[in-house]
This record gives structure tokens, sequence and C-alpha cells, in this order.
């Protein structure tokens, strides 16, 4: 992974909308290619978080998601922010459409109705709790058996 140099990821905070943010700072940047920038703030030993970079686990997650049929966000970039704090980022094409967050907080009464339990339909979404910081969605799907 490359490490990308203070003036690019200054341009990208700079001229992004930032989506997610705590208290180390900006978490999920909106850019203005539409794509999103994610820094990954560890939460380990930096040299754990070096072997192991989240950037690269959240890459092999989305991955793995895809292989099974579920549409996720498609990684164009990881790169180390700081390598020797195992700060790690990536550059990631978001899936189309709006967020659960985002519907919720512009129409909570709809959000509570995305998709009713149905014996018919191929996912079955149950939205067991749901508050503006955290929210558990439980999911099953349909998926192919191999013969």
């Amino acid at each position: 992974m490359r490490i990308v140099t203070a003036q690019e990821l200054g341009s990208w905070l700079a001229g992004g909308k930032v989506l997610e943010e705590d208290a180390r700072g900006p978490k999920v940047v909106a850019l203005k290619n539409g794509l999103f920038l994610k820094i990954f703030h560890n939460r380990r030993h930096p040299l754990l978080a070096r072997l192991f970079p989240f950037a690269e686990r959240f890459t092999r997650n989305t991955e793995r998601l895809r292989d099974l049929g579920i549409p996720s966000p498609e990684v164009v970039e990881n790169f180390w922010i700081t390598k020797e704090k195992g700060l790690s980022g990536c550059i990631y094409r978001p899936l189309p459409g709006t967020s659960l967050e985002i519907i919720y907080r512009d129409s909570p009464e709809d959000f509570f109705h995305l998709s009713p339990d149905s014996p018919n339909s191929s996912g079955n979404y149950t939205i067991k709790e749901f508050t503006s910081a955290h929210y558990i969605l439980e999911i099953s799907y349909s998926l192919p058996t191999e013969n």
C-alpha cells in the first residue's frame, strides 16, 4: 500500500463533504468525483494495525460479500495515512441509493416500512432497534445452493 501525501489527504478533506466523523476526526468523506474516502482510525496496537490494516480487511469483506451475491462497495485503492500509527484508508465507489441513516433522519415513519416481512420476498429485513447513533438491522438472504 502506498502512503498518501499530506497534500493529497488535505485536498480530499478540503474538497469533500464529511459524512461521518468521531472525536478522532473524519471517518467517511464524499469526494467531488463521486467516490468515498474512508479513514480507519486505529483501535488496537499500531504493530497489529500495520500487519493487518483495517483498509485491507474492509476490502476483503466487500469481496466476500460480492462473492455471496450481496451488493457491496467497490474499493478502488487502499493506502496508508500514517503507517507508523497504523492509520489506513481507502477510496471506494459507494452503492447506489440512499443510506438507512438518511432515510431515518428524513422520514422515520418510512424507515420502518422499508421491506415487508413476507415469505415471498428474496430478503427479509427486520428493524429491531434504531437510534441516531446505532442501529441493528437483521438481514437474511436466500442464497443459491450448489448442486
